[in-house]
């Protein structure tokens, strides 16, 4: 049998609900009610991993499911592609300059495709063609170092502690605090 929640996460799939009201403000203000309200949000934490944890089966379950019938069709579709290739490969052997058919349920062509270059050994490749073309270097900045070289003149200007040029491409930008709530694990509480 399924849990209220479960089952209510399964009919919000069937029905559409009014989102609750606003609360209204609410402050806390002592050690009990940090404590009330730490509880609270803890809760809400469990739920929402009872949630993600649902979602997480039943996308799976889908997923599954529609695996499992599109399996059938694909073999049909490679089936009968296979038999049109060859159907079009015969009608070239025995003359025909075409390299496609129009048929009531599709068009079947046949496709001259250049050769797939297979690399073997990509370290021994890449050691041979370093420095041409053909090898590809990625550029990056280092931001974390690049943030402990940059410093505030008197005058506002970023510069590199390392050089003393100006940097006008970049700047460190203060950031407010963040909060983050970390749930204390069920036995602790």
């Amino acid at each position: 049998m399924a849990s209220p929640l479960v089952e209510r996460l399964e009919e919000r799939l069937l029905d559409t609900y009014e989102q609750p009201a606003e609360r209204e403000g609410f402050t806390v203000e002592t050690q009990d009610q940090a404590a009330w309200a730490s509880r609270r949000a803890a809760a809400a934490h469990r739920k929402m991993d009872e949630i993600s944890a649902w979602e997480a089966r039943e996308v799976e379950r889908i997923r599954a499911a529609a695996a499992a019938e599109r399996k059938q069709y694909e073999r049909d579709a490679e089936y009968f592609a296979g038999l049109l290739a060859q159907y079009v490969m015969r009608l070239q052997a025995e003359g025909s300059k075409k390299k496609s058919v129009k048929l009531p349920g599709g068009t079947i062509a046949l496709r001259s495709r250049q050769p797939k270059l297979e690399i073997h050994d990509e370290a021994a490749a890449i050691e041979m063609l370093r420095g041409t073309s053909f090898v590809k270097v990625e550029e990056k900045l280092a931001k974390g170092d690049l943030k402990k070289q940059l410093e505030r003149t008197d005058d506002g200007q970023w510069v590199l502690k390392s050089t003393g040029e100006v940097v006008e491409w970049a700047a460190l930008v203060e950031q407010e605090d963040s909060i983050n709530f970390t749930p204390a694990e069920e036995d602790e509480e």
